[in-house]
């Protein structure tokens, strides 16, 4: 068993934090604004908890991050509009297995960085942007069991 509960608002005082893996604990509810503080992290670790909510678009402002892993959990909505213009530095996402929905973001493409992009077992619908085709270093891209289309133009 590990931790349970809401994850403290405090934590966003750590702003020296640059590595933080919460995965695999019991904590729930949102995302809390104060981590936005962590502007040094370059890795973020949250998934195989039960948060909830949308995914807080304050991610956007943690320009160093490198790897963003949500897995596993409860958010629901769209993803942030600013995730990649804002986080050039991204290499790897992990959001699979949430609630997510809507369609999958052109803007995803601002990512010139992105390695890895998983977004398997959501809600997402319409067609897969185009625009993903300009990823310039993509190895890996899950996208099984959403709501796509089969038109799928590169």
């Amino acid at each position: 068993m590990g931790f349970e509960g809401t994850i403290p608002s405090q934590l966003g005082n750590l702003s020296f934090l640059v590595s933080l893996d919460m995965s695999n604990n019991s904590f729930h509810g949102y995302l809390p604004t104060g981590m936005s503080h962590l502007r040094r992290l370059s890795f973020m670790a949250l998934s195989n908890n039960n948060f909830a909510g949308e995914i807080p678009s304050w991610l956007g402002a943690l320009d160093r991050l490198q790897y963003l892993s949500l897995s596993n959990n409860s958010f629901l909505g769209d993803l942030p509009a600013n995730i990649c213009n804002n986080l050039s530095n991204l290499k790897e996402v992990d959001m699979f297995s949430n609630q997510l929905s809507d369609e999958i973001l052109s803007d995803l493409s601002n990512c010139s960085r992105l390695e890895s992009l998983s977004l398997s077992y959501n809600q997402f619908s319409g067609s897969i942007p185009k625009e993903l085709g300009r990823l310039k270093m993509p190895e890996v891209l899950h996208l099984a069991v959403n709501i796509l289309e089969e038109n799928c133009e590169t």
